[in-house]
């Protein structure tokens, strides 16, 4: 089990990245056609995007997928999410992963598992690139609860703040979302 000390921490170290001017493109929602995709799961076994970028960020934004996307008059495609997530210990016990992402620990940092080099880079590239091509990008985003799961989960951000405000429980941690820990929206701290 891990603590917060031993989870990398999340420091922005360069804020510049050059958006090109790119225009975010505002699709009226009547002629919104809607893509709903996770970013390994379109593009990992497609023999016709570059080995390097397949299941990646920038496998999003190959030749191929523009095309498909294109061909599809597809304007907005909303991705499965992408921050940092980690694997429940249960999964992990028969080799298996959370490959879908609804286990985060870090809210906004993307996941390094569809980088090449640089997640932050290359998220920011295949937005600004699809945005480019007159697409939205909407990303599906976990505020509900985090990967401490339950009672025996480990403890790096709301648990350690203080789990009496931050999540819901009564005698246990409540346990809506499947995961044990369900985050309690009514408290707003000051």
């Amino acid at each position: 089990m891990k603590n917060s000390i031993d989870l990398p921490k999340c420091v922005v170290v360069d804020d510049h990245f050059d958006w090109q001017d790119t225009e975010l493109p505002r699709i009226p929602r009547e002629e919104m056609v809607l893509f709903e995709t996770h970013v390994k799961g379109l593009t990992k076994l497609n023999d016709k995007i570059p080995p390097q970028h397949r299941g990646k960020y920038l496998g999003l934004i190959s030749e191929e997928m523009l095309a498909f996307y294109k061909k599809q008059n597809i304007t907005s495609i909303q991705l499965l999410p992408v921050a940092a997530c980690m694997h429940e210990p249960h999964l992990l016990e028969m080799d298996k992963v959370n490959y879908w992402g609804y286990n985060p620990y870090v809210f906004m940092a993307p996941d390094p598992r569809y980088a090449t080099h640089d997640a932050v880079d290359e998220l920011k590239t295949t937005i600004r690139e699809l945005h480019r091509h007159g697409i939205e990008v909407i990303l599906d985003v976990v505020y509900n609860h985090t990967a401490e799961s339950g009672d025996n989960g480990p403890i790096f951000n709301l648990k350690a703040l203080d789990s009496k405000f931050y999540l819901r429980h009564g005698e246990f941690f409540a346990n809506f979302t499947g995961c044990g820990n369900t985050v309690d929206l009514n408290y707003q701290p000051l």
